[in-house]
């Protein structure tokens, strides 16, 4: 019985970590791309701002899905047969959705920070 208790707790240790790294990178980008937008002289919640989010969320799921893209093709055989190659149509991007894009300040840790991403009220992840 005491075997089957060790990997549990192993594995939940590991789910808390994960989940607990990501929130702490959500925190980050969000810390430096305030200070990113905030240096070129753009407050919350002006709709400058705004965009200046928008953009650098943009850029960086752009940077993401380009990622992804070549390792999907580095890692894609060789399709048509000797001598031939086809490769699979790649996904096209689609870029964040600009209508659904929202910043909202949050308290966090003791400080505030602003947050953007999807509103959520479509389901599309913040």
């Amino acid at each position: 019985m005491k075997a089957c208790w060790i990997p549990c707790l192993l594995f939940c240790l590991a789910g808390c970590a994960s989940f607990g790294g990501g929130h702490a990178a959500e925190l980050s980008d969000n810390r430096l791309d305030h200070e990113y937008c905030a240096e070129h002289g753009l407050n919350y919640p002006d709709p400058g701002y705004v965009q200046c989010r928008w953009n650098l969320v943009n850029s960086r799921a752009y940077r993401q899905w380009r990622s992804e893209q070549m390792m999907r093709q580095a890692s894609q055989p060789a399709l048509g047969g000797p001598g031939g190659t086809m490769a699979l149509p790649e996904p096209q991007y689609r870029p964040v959705d600009r209508e659904h894009f929202h910043c909202r300040l949050e308290p966090q840790f003791g400080n505030d920070y602003v947050f953007c991403g999807y509103d959520g009220a479509d389901g599309k992840p913040h």
